[in-house]
């Protein structure tokens, strides 16, 4: 049974636990989640459904901006980082050490695009991949209620329609949120 609210990503009970959160015993998990903790929902007791998670990725995508276009000053949430942090520098890293330069397949070096946030030093091969850039309420507000529209008019299996008028519909939103129409999750 799923359910789901306004606005909100449409979730279902995990089906490993039932619901619970918990499921055997494992060793293996006595760190971060408890050595009972359910391996599938990590003991939120829920998970999301095909079209929650592909309404996340679109969620995602809207909030994202490619990696050249970080500033300082921004607010952004690195891949591998649980919390947002704000940008003291951005650019292609020209320092002649080993750390700032990978080899390419003809034995060249290529330099890293570097976004050094307040916590951590981040190296990228390119300065194409999308960073996450925390979001104005106002920005929330709008992109919300397009990400709920889009969930819904989604196939069970998460899938965008087919049909002309959906379709369409599912162009129109990405385009209002900013997301490129040939983007599929």
């Amino acid at each position: 049974m799923s359910e789901t609210t306004p606005q909100r990503l449409e979730t279902a009970s995990c089906p490993r636990c039932c619901g619970s959160g918990r499921y055997s015993y494992c060793q293996t998990m006595n760190g971060r989640y408890g050595p009972e903790t359910c391996f599938k929902c990590l003991g939120s007791g829920v998970i999301y459904t095909k079209r929650g998670i592909a309404a996340k990725a679109l969620l995602n995508r809207a909030y994202s901006v490619p990696a050249k276009d970080v500033k300082v000053g921004d607010v952004v949430r690195m891949s591998g980082d649980r919390h947002f942090r704000t940008v003291e520098s951005v650019g292609w890293d020209d320092e002649n050490n080993w750390s700032s330069r990978a080899h390419n397949p003809d034995g060249t070096y290529r330099y890293y695009f570097r976004i050094r946030t307040t916590a951590c030093d981040h190296g990228l091969l390119d300065d194409t991949p999308m960073i996450r850039v925390a979001q104005t309420g106002e920005r929330k507000a709008f992109v919300a209620p397009l990400v709920a529209e889009y969930q819904a008019l989604l196939t069970k299996a998460g899938r965008e329609p087919k049909t002309k008028a959906k379709a369409a519909r599912v162009a129109e939103i990405k385009a209002a949120i900013g997301v490129p129409a040939e983007w599929t999750p």
